[in-house]
C-alpha cells in the first residue's frame, strides 16, 4: 500500500475545490499514484527533474499539475499544484516544486503525522 502525504499548498488547494472536483482529483491520485505508484506513462504522469514528477489533472476548463516526489518505500509526497498554461514549459513552477522537494527532504522524517480528511 502506498501512503500519500500532502504539503500545505496541496492540502489548501484540495480544501478549496468544489466537492465534485475534489473527488475527481482524488480518483486520479488513487488510480495513478496509489495503484500505479506514480510511474511515468507519457499521458497522466510525467517526470520533471531531480526526482520530481507531475500528475496531470483536467478540471472543467483548466488543466492542473500536482507535483510529487517518491522518496522511497511506500511514500509519495504531493508537493505543489499549478494550472497549466499554453505558454510551453513552466520553469518557475517546476523550480518551485524542486525547492519544495528539497525542503521536504531536509525537514521531514518521512513518517506520516497528519491525515487530511475532507468530509464535505
Amino acid at each position: 500500500m502506498v501512503e500519500i502525504a500532502l504539503e500545505p499548498e496541496v492540502e489548501a488547494w484540495l480544501a478549496e475545490l468544489p466537492l465534485g472536483q475534489y473527488h475527481r482529483v482524488m480518483a486520479k491520485v488513487d488510480r495513478h499514484l496509489v495503484e500505479r505508484r506514480g510511474q511515468p506513462d507519457g499521458h497522466h504522469i510525467k517526470s520533471l527533474r531531480e526526482g520530481v514528477s507531475e500528475l496531470r489533472v483536467p478540471l472543467e476548463e483548466r488543466s492542473w499539475r500536482i507535483t510529487f516526489w517518491r522518496p522511497g518505500g511506500r511514500m509519495i509526497i504531493l508537493l505543489t499544484v499549478f494550472a497549466k498554461t499554453r505558454n510551453g514549459p513552466q520553469h518557475d513552477d517546476v523550480e518551485r516544486a524542486v525547492k519544495a522537494k528539497n525542503a521536504c527532504q531536509l525537514g521531514h522524517d518521512m513518517t506520516t503525522t497528519h491525515v487530511f480528511d475532507r468530509r464535505s
